[in-house]
C-alpha cells in the first residue's frame, strides 16, 4: 500500500499534493491504510522541502503529525502549506538575488497576497493607489495562467516555479503591448498583445523602481519558503 501512495504521490505537483491532503481531511478509512498516507505523504513534502510546519504539531502523534480536521484545509504559496485561515492580507517574503557583485544579497518585502483559483486574471483589480507588492499564489491545476495586463504601467511581474526560483521578468509598460524580458539567462526581449500567458505557480508584481536595481546584474531570483518578519 506504501508503495502505491509513493508513486503517486511521486507524480502530483505540489498544489496536487495539497489537495490530496484536503481531499482526505475527514476521510473514514482503516487505521494501517492512514497512516501508510499521512507518513508517505509527509515524506513527499520533505523530499521537496515544502514546508508544512504550519498543519503539522507534534502533540498530533495519531496521524503522524497532521492536524486532521476542517480547519487544516490548505492553499500552497511559494513552497509553504498554510491553512486557509490563516492567510491575512500581506505577508512578508525574503528574495534571495545572486548577483555578479551581491552574492546571496536578501531583499524583504510585505505583499498582499492574492490566492488565484481561475486561469484568467484581471490585474488591475488587486491595484490600489500606491499600492505595495503583490504576491499572486496560483491555486488552480491549469497549466496556463492568463493575466490581463491592460492600463498597468511601471511595474514587475515575476513568475517563480514550484522550486521558487525565477522563470521570468517581465516589464508591464501600461502600452497596448508590454515588453516580456526573460531574465535568465539570456535576457531576450519580445513583444506580446496585453494578455500575458504564464505557466508558473507563483507571481510577485512590484513597483520598477523597487526592484528595477537589482535586474542588470541578477544571475538567479529565490523566493524563499518563510513568512516570518525578519528582526531588525
Amino acid at each position: 500500500m506504501e508503495n502505491q501512495f509513493k508513486e503517486r504521490f511521486r507524480k502530483l505537483n505540489p498544489l496536487e499534493l495539497v489537495a490530496t491532503f484536503n481531499k482526505n481531511l475527514n476521510r473514514s478509512w482503516d487505521i494501517d491504510e492512514r497512516r501508510q498516507f499521512l507518513e508517505t505523504l509527509r515524506k513527499e513534502f520533505e523530499k521537496r522541502n515544502i514546508c508544512i510546519e504550519n498543519i503539522t504539531s507534534p502533540f498530533a502523534i495519531r496521524s503522524n503529525g497532521f492536524i486532521m480536521n476542517k480547519q487544516s484545509e490548505a492553499v500552497y504559496v511559494a513552497k509553504k502549506v498554510i491553512p486557509k485561515k490563516d492567510l491575512t492580507r500581506q505577508i512578508p517574503i525574503t528574495l534571495l538575488l545572486d548577483s555578479e557583485y551581491e552574492q546571496h544579497e536578501c531583499v524583504y518585502l510585505n505583499p498582499k497576497l492574492v490566492l488565484i483559483d481561475e486561469p484568467i486574471i484581471d490585474m488591475r483589480k488587486y491595484l490600489e493607489h500606491g499600492c505595495s507588492p503583490i504576491l499572486f499564489a496560483v491555486q488552480h491545476d491549469k497549466v496556463q495562467t492568463v493575466f490581463n495586463v491592460t492600463g498597468i504601467r511601471d511595474m514587475y511581474l515575476i513568475g517563480f516555479k514550484f522550486s521558487n526560483q525565477i522563470k521570468s521578468v517581465n516589464l508591464i509598460n501600461g502600452r497596448k503591448e508590454h515588453v516580456l524580458q526573460l531574465a535568465i539567462p539570456s535576457k531576450t526581449l519580445l513583444f506580446l498583445p496585453q494578455k500575458l500567458i504564464l505557466e508558473f505557480n507563483t507571481f510577485l508584481l512590484a513597483k520598477r523602481q523597487s526592484i528595477e536595481k537589482f535586474l542588470n546584474d541578477i544571475h538567479s531570483i529565490q523566493l524563499l519558503p518563510t513568512y516570518k518578519t525578519p528582526k531588525s
